[in-house]
């Protein structure tokens, strides 16, 4: 009974729980913006991301139907973006959200960025390695 009820919040969190912590990441990006920075570090910011979500399209339409909130018994793509990087999409999200800090001077964005968005992710992609097979 007890690794059911585990199971479901596991499902619950990744289907509800990742979307509101984007989302809670998005707003915390866009309050507080207290950091002073120049513009030249702005700017690294747009394009960091810019880079995460060309990286984080790319590796969205790669996965094609592979695609899912959930992780599953799945082949690991080995071709295109993913014969770079293990969790391409993950990394995407991680330099978008940064970046999005850094371009806004957020200085609570960062925080929840780094403190909590990529520590997720880096989870996740831990969990997701254990259901790929080569």
């Amino acid at each position: 009974m007890k690794h059911v009820l585990f199971e479901y919040l596991v499902q619950f969190y990744f289907t509800l729980g990742i979307p509101i912590i984007y989302l809670a990441n998005l707003l915390t990006i866009n309050i507080g913006n207290t950091m002073i920075i120049p513009n030249q570090a702005r700017l690294l910011g747009l394009g960091l991301t810019l880079t995460g979500i060309i990286i984080w399209t790319i590796s969205y339409l790669h996965l094609g139907h592979s695609f899912g909130v959930l992780p599953r018994s799945q082949t690991r793509l080995k071709n295109g973006i993913y014969s770079l990087f293990s969790h391409p999409m993950y990394l995407g999200i991680s330099f978008t959200f940064i970046g999005l800090s850094i371009a806004n001077q957020s200085q609570a964005g960062l925080i929840f960025s780094l403190g909590l968005t990529v520590p997720i992710l880096f989870l996740r992609s831990i969990r997701e390695e254990s259901k790929l097979t080569s």
